[in-house]
Parts: C-alpha cells; structure tokens; sequence
C-alpha cells in the first residue's frame, strides 16, 4: 500500500510537470507593438522629437538694387544703382547655391536656359518678399532649346546651406507665380526624414539640431500632396553641417 502511494504521488507530479510545460509553449503570444511616432498635417511650430520649426516674424521692403549689364557674348555683371545705399543681395543660376552680389559681380552663362534669381536681404540673409526685391529672367544660350516656362510656379531653395551653428539654422526659399495657403498649394519641408507641411511664405528657425551633418528637402505640392511640376520644384536632399558655438 505504502509502495502504490509513493507512485501515485510520482505520477502525478510528473502530470502536473508536463501539463505546465505544454501551457507555456502553447501560449498565444501577446501581437508585437512597434513604437511609431505618426504625424499627421502638422503645422510648422508644432514639436516633432527632438527639433522644431518656427516662424520668423519680420519686414523687409528693400528693393533690389542691382541691374544686369551685359559685357560679352555670354558675359553679364550685377551693377548696383544706388553706390551710397549699403544693399545685402544674393542671386543662383538655375537654383544653385546663392551667392552674395556685390557691385560688378559677374556670371557666365552656360550652354542652355540660364534661370537667374536674385533678391534682397536682411543683415541676417533672411530674403525679401516682395514684388520689388527681386530679379528672375531666364538668360539663353544656344539655340533650339526647350525654353525654360518664366510664368510657370516655382518653388527655389535658398537656406540654410554649407556649414551653419546650431544657435541659427534658418530655412528660407523663394517663390515665383504662386502662394500658399492652409486649403491650396504647401510646401513640404522633410529634415532629417521628418516631414512639415508649410503653408505661409516666410522664413523659419530651424530649432534644436545635433551637431553633424542633416538633411533638409523641400517640394512644392498641390492640395492633394502631389509634386507640382516644375525643375525646381523639389530641391532635392540638401546636406548641412551643423557646429555648436563655442562660448
């Protein structure tokens, strides 16, 4: 009697052994939740992880001063008109790097349309915006070209770039033949793989950017988020490198 106890106690322990071996494998594992931020429209002063965007408030009627003279064939300078006023200006060739202009800075044309933009600033570089602070005329050379659309909509990038502190990274762009607005036409700004949606034409402080090289792009887009055609209207990745100042 003593001896079937002791292997009815056995048995059952090896039972109750196997029944929890056979409830913990058989368990329906819990669905896997990947941790995502998702943003939706946002506005550009709304915080996204660990950098913002936020609008620049300021007013700027300076006019260009500057005219185009052409010296050769495919030779042009920027003249400035007023020699006592103290202007900033800066003007691209076909949405490249803008280059700061002084009295008889001069440009070479390249074979093809040469679309040139130039336009007033602040002390700060942040650009004017106004019907009188610019200049954009397309200069062709060459013949039997597809002519570059003057009156289409453009979208051109202008800040920040190159090497820029972290204490002033400002975004700025240009805009020809269009406007935007919360119900129509945005521009789309991704920095570093985050998207801002941007609905009013002026400049931005770019908030809170590590040191190292970022990432910036912008796209002129529709109201249904689609690409409006145009060769500027999506800069493309730019790269910047971002530096602390040192105190």
């Amino acid at each position: 009697m003593r001896i079937s106890l002791t292997y009815l106690i056995l048995f059952s322990g090896i039972v109750f052994f196997f029944s929890c071996i056979d409830k913990k494998y058989n368990q329906v594992p819990k669905e896997a939740t990947e941790e995502k931020e998702i943003v939706n429209s946002i506005t550009v002063t709304d915080s996204v992880k660990e950098f913002r965007i936020s609008e620049i408030e300021f007013s700027c009627e300076s006019p260009l001063l500057y005219t185009v003279n052409k010296k050769s064939e495919n030779k042009y300078v920027f003249s400035q008109n007023k020699k006592e006023e103290e202007s900033h200006s800066f003007f691209s060739i076909n949405n490249d790097y803008f280059n700061e202009i002084t009295h008889d800075t001069p440009f070479a044309l390249q074979q093809g349309n040469n679309v040139v933009l130039a336009f007033s600033c602040l002390p700060n570089g942040v650009s004017c915006k106004n019907k009188n602070s610019h200049l954009f005329k397309n200069y062709i050379q060459g013949e039997d070209l597809g002519l570059f659309n003057e009156k289409q909509e453009h979208l051109f990038y202008y800040l920040p770039k190159d090497t820029v502190y972290a204490e002033n990274v400002i975004l700025d762009f240009y805009l020809m033949n269009t406007s935007l607005n919360k119900n129509g036409k945005k521009v789309r700004a991704t920095i570093d793989g985050m998207e801002f949606l941007i609905e009013k034409w002026t400049a931005y402080n770019i908030e809170g950017l590590e040191e190292g090289i970022h990432t910036i792009r912008i796209e002129l887009i529709d109201k249904e988020g689609n690409l409006i055609p145009g060769p500027f209207n999506d800069s493309g990745e730019r790269k910047i490198l971002v530096l602390k100042k040192i105190a």
